[in-house]
């Protein structure tokens, strides 16, 4: 997998899946983003609190490893290819309280710091790339999930998170996209095929 890839997985035999896997699959590699409907709910609610458009999520930089029963693979998208963002932990999770803080915070102040940590621009890698460097022994300890000793933002603590507290996400509104895709077999017994992909905005003429 290439370094700073953004990545997409699912979790196998999800009760509540408002579709099934291989559906869910094609629309991704098709980037037919617009049709796989609205969120879970949690997401959805964290969506219109921080008043952005329904957004799709990536992984960057690894698949994590309970969202692994396929990958999908994507390099970093171009800057002004869409109207991306990355931010060095899980929007929902902290907005809704799941990723733990040195102190207390309310909705609004955890609101403050998504926005104070969103990157819109290509930035974004240096800033992660430097951080992993620091926090782990090697870049592949970023990829195995293992402990780093410091994260990027202060007020987080990472004594009392589990990964998704520093695996830095990425996000696209979900709309259509054009797309080139690079793929493999597509055996759902084969978790470890990869679906290489690049993504552009229909609407910006690509």
């Amino acid at each position: 997998m290439a370094w700073g890839s953004w990545v997409q997985g699912m979790v196998e035999d999800l009760k509540d899946a408002p579709m099934e896997w291989p559906q869910v699959l094609y629309l991704r590699l098709t980037a037919q983003y617009d049709r796989l409907g609205a969120g879970r709910g949690n997401t959805n609610r964290a969506e219109d609190v921080l008043g952005w458009e329904h957004q799709v999520y990536f992984f960057v930089g690894r698949p994590h490893p309970d969202y692994s029963a396929s990958v999908t693979v994507y390099p970093q998208p171009e800057f002004g290819a869409a109207d991306w963002a990355v931010t060095p932990f899980d929007t929902g999770g902290m907005l809704k309280g799941h990723i733990a803080t040195h102190e207390e915070l309310d909705e609004t102040e955890r609101a403050s710091i998504i926005e104070r940590w969103t990157r819109r621009d290509i930035t974004y890698a240096a800033e992660k790339d430097e951080w992993i460097d620091s926090a782990f022994k090697s870049r592949g300890g970023y990829v195995r999930s293992e402990t780093p000793t410091s994260h990027v933002v202060p007020e987080v603590d990472l004594e009392h998170n589990s990964d998704h507290s520093w695996t830095w996400e990425g996000r696209l509104p979900s709309v259509a996209y054009a797309i080139r895709c690079a793929g493999y077999s597509l055996l759902k017994e084969e978790t470890s095929d990869h679906f290489a992909c690049r993504i552009r905005r229909r609407t910006h003429g690509f």
